[in-house]
């Protein structure tokens, strides 16, 4: 068999072939990312094995570089092992004379799959894998609507203070359309009551109507905002209510395409208490294949839900923080299901009372939840049956 370390990059890798022995088969050379290019590695794996040897083939999941090239070679039927490079960085550090370049990185890498055969990583399937990247594109849809909205309450600080308390909530419908209309106290003023009345009626389905307008336009008339500057924050609170507005219209019709998504993949899931469309598909987008993971253990690992050792001889510290050296993005949607699950769920609910009656400060309470849960979400999808809560702890135990 021949061994073929590729060191990924953006734009070109970095290829050397060796033998059984780890002997490399000619210099090292570069291919980049086109169908010519992948024709060209195989002409050079060719010309060093006349005998047609089973090859496979070793890269390291350098961010999203690595997808192109797997894709085509899985395609073409060939062995792929795909390693974690921090699993290469521990093998080179071994050396006796470490060091780092293209060329060197790619012997490590064929040298690793000549030794250890163990890949790292499985691609999810299709289905998954777009589940993922539609959950992690909302996940960033609302990170923008919460640093716009951080934003626009900095300038009305300014401009309008008495703002934050005419609306039950200060981002509404009404609130944000108001603004994206008329953006300071002075342009209120001088819209004057019936135009403030129609558009509240108008954004709020006349939920909102000419007594609202009088309260808001007695405010603008003594707001106590900073007096200067105005026209040029008009202009910005214009802006970012109009990026609010329409950045949670993406939102909302993204959601309506992942409920669509997760559709299409039989799961339990949304049986978890507070576990609805838009966490399930997060969760089952992270995780992928369950079938990958030996045992919940595992999985709580992979979240970086585990604690941490520290130990040294005979000292071995006595508290133990999350590793969170897992998927961060796995993290998140199961740290959001857990808080969820302590809201409608009687069994996390006193797991989290419990811990916090021992002493424990909550984000460390709702840690152990989030382990719990995992435990349960590993048996679901394990077993692919619905989550009965009165056999939450029947569930993990089994897990």
């Amino acid at each position: 068999m021949l061994y073929i370390g590729i060191d990924i990059h953006k734009r070109s890798h970095e290829v050397v072939i060796l033998d059984d022995g780890g002997k490399p088969l000619g210099k090292s050379f570069k291919i980049g990312n086109s169908h010519e290019d992948l024709t060209h590695l195989f002409e050079r794996i060719a010309k060093v094995n006349p005998i047609g040897e089973p090859l496979r083939f070793g890269m390291e999941a350098t961010g999203h570089y690595w997808l192109a090239i797997h894709s085509h070679l899985r395609s073409g039927r060939q062995e792929v092992v795909i390693l974690n490079p921090l699993r290469t960085h521990a093998y080179r550090a071994r050396s006796l004379r470490p060091a780092k370049n293209d060329r060197i990185d790619a012997r490590c890498i064929a040298e690793l799959i000549r030794t250890e055969v163990k890949s790292d990583y499985r691609l999810a399937d299709e289905d998954l894998l777009g589940l993922r990247q539609l959950t992690r594109l909302r996940v960033e849809l609302v990170d923008m609507v919460s640093d716009q909205k951080r934003r626009l309450l900095t300038l009305l600080d300014q401009t309008f203070p008495e703002f934050e308390g005419l609306f039950g909530e200060k981002y509404c419908k009404s609130a944000l359309g108001l603004l994206q209309t008329y953006p300071t106290p002075a342009d209120m003023v001088a819209a004057g009551l019936d135009a403030l009345t129609e558009l509240l009626e108008q954004y709020s389905y006349k939920y909102y109507g000419r007594a609202k307008a009088e309260e808001i336009l007695c405010a603008a008339q003594r707001s106590f905002g900073v007096p200067f500057g105005q026209h040029a924050n008009g202009i910005q609170i214009r802006l970012l209510a109009g990026q609010v507005i329409y950045l949670e219209a993406q939102q909302k019709a993204l959601d309506r395409d992942i409920a669509n998504c997760l559709k299409a993949i039989p799961n339990c899931l949304t049986t978890i208490s507070g576990i609805g469309n838009i966490l399930a598909a997060a969760l089952l987008g992270e995780i992928g294949d369950i079938r990958r993971f030996r045992n919940a253990k595992a999985l709580v690992a992979y979240a970086g839900l585990d604690p941490s050792v520290i130990q040294s001889g005979e000292f071995t510290a006595k508290k133990a923080h999350l590793s969170k050296r897992g998927s961060t993005h796995l993290r998140r949607a199961v740290w959001l299901a857990a808080s969820a699950a302590t809201r409608n769920d009687s069994a996390f609910r006193e797991l989290l009372k419990r811990k916090i009656a021992e002493g424990k400060p909550y984000h460390v309470a709702l840690g152990a939840v989030a382990n719990k849960l995992l435990h349960v979400i590993y048996a679901v999808l394990r077993d692919n049956k619905p989550y009965y809560p009165l056999n939450v702890a029947a569930s993990s135990v089994a897990a």
